[in-house]
């Protein structure tokens, strides 16, 4: 066999295996098929450079498999989610397969940093909160990172987005840092996805409050979804943050 997991006993069997598509898929059908003596996993692919999937919320056990030098790099957004996975097997060298590395997650994520009071329905997707932003101020030239989580609670049929804008002083956008690294091919209803934002913040980018704001929109028209909740209209604002004057 290519290779052969053994599984560690729990409550519940592992029911997905989710592989990082960045910079190839580790495994192929059969691969997994054979490794772990499962044809009934399920599979999904996500770009762990860019968003986080956490199938059915990972309320049930299951396997990530990224490609080695992915998952030992010093990404930091890659490194905190597999924090809290457990690391169970390791290819080194290419062989039939490429050099990868399979982790083992057996209960749910930490929340995100900051929750709204309740979750917030956005089209087909609850906003349950983000991380990043803190209120220290940031210099220009720094790039600031936001992580916006979502649950799947209906299944879309279009391409979308997830954005995230941050407005300066006069309300002006100043960057944008839009994205998707779950294709909604991999979705299903129950799934958490965190999306990672990077901003980089101009290096002649003026002092004062700036706002980030997030959201979803179809990418064929470009059309925001409508928020429920509170904060009627088609974007959240999060917490502004502040940006120092330039060093000269």
């Amino acid at each position: 066999g290519l290779f052969v997991y053994q599984v560690s006993p729990h409550d519940e069997s592992p029911t997905w295996l989710a592989q990082c598509t960045t910079p190839v898929v580790p495994l192929s059908a059969e691969a997994a098929q054979e490794g772990f003596g499962r044809s009934d996993l399920r599979t999904a692919y996500f770009d762990c450079t860019s968003s986080w999937l956490y199938p059915n919320g990972a309320e049930s056990p299951g396997w990530y498999a990224l490609y080695r030098d992915t998952a030992r790099s010093d990404d930091a957004f890659i490194r905190a989610r597999l924090a809290e996975s457990t690391p169970s097997y390791e290819q080194r060298e290419a062989r039939a397969l490429p050099p990868f590395a399979i982790y083992e997650q057996v209960s749910p994520p930490a929340l995100p940093r900051f929750t709204p009071d309740a979750p917030i329905r956005i089209g087909h997707l609850t906003f349950l909160g983000y991380t990043g932003a803190d209120p220290l101020p940031v210099e220009p030239g720094r790039t600031v990172e936001i992580e916006t989580w979502w649950r799947v609670d209906s299944l879309p049929e279009r391409p979308l987005s997830i954005m995230l804008h941050l407005a300066g002083p006069g309300s002006t956008p100043v960057v944008v840092g839009d994205g998707l690294g779950v294709p909604i091919e991999s979705w299903q209803i129950g799934d958490v996805i965190v999306q990672r934002h990077a901003l980089p913040l101009p290096a002649d980018a003026p002092p004062g409050e700036y706002t980030p704001a997030t959201g979803v929109y179809w990418l064929d028209t470009m059309e925001r979804w409508k928020v429920g909740g509170t904060q009627a209209g088609d974007q959240l604002t999060l917490p502004s943050l502040v940006v120092t004057a330039a060093r000269n």
